[in-house]
């Protein structure tokens, strides 16, 4: 095992090392060749900005309608209209009353899957082999997390 000495030593190397280091890079940043790079860039980076400002930006608009109609498919029932399906995932919970009672009331096995979701529910059916216990994980819905246009 190292000693204090030794690790402070490591360190002391290290930490003035990053410091000249932070120090040069300072230096290069104020340097007027780096300045002129910077000033290039700005330049260039404003002629980009201003070729790509010719196109409409209509992103904001196309949020509000997908959540719209995420919305109104999710309101529905839907999971396709037309072109455009709907991508998510099923939203199930677990009956803990018929779970406790189809563990016959054990409450030491109700605390092993404690926070009695799904998964903890499926891995305690799977390690004591209780297949019974599935009829305790209710579908409550689907629940759209996204929508794509279908490819034809």
């Amino acid at each position: 095992m190292r000693t204090a000495n030794e690790i402070l030593e490591d360190f002391r190397q290290t930490f003035n090392a990053v410091k000249a280091e932070e120090e040069t890079r300072e230096q290069i940043r104020t340097s007027e060749e780096f300045q002129a790079y910077q000033e290039s860039i700005d330049s260039l980076m404003a002629e980009q900005d201003k070729l790509l400002s010719i196109v409409p930006d209509t992103s904001e608009e196309y949020g509000l309608d997908k959540a719209e109609l995420i919305a109104y498919m999710q309101e529905n029932n839907e999971t396709q209209l037309e072109e455009f399906k709907a991508k998510g995932r099923k939203q199930n919970t677990v009956d803990t009353y018929s779970l406790l009672r189809l563990l016959e009331g054990d409450i030491d096995a109700l605390m092993v899957i404690v926070s009695v979701k799904q998964k903890d529910l499926i891995e305690f059916i799977k390690a004591n082999d209780r297949k019974d216990l599935k009829k305790c994980v209710i579908e409550e819905g689907f629940k759209i997390t996204d929508i794509f246009q279908i490819e034809e």
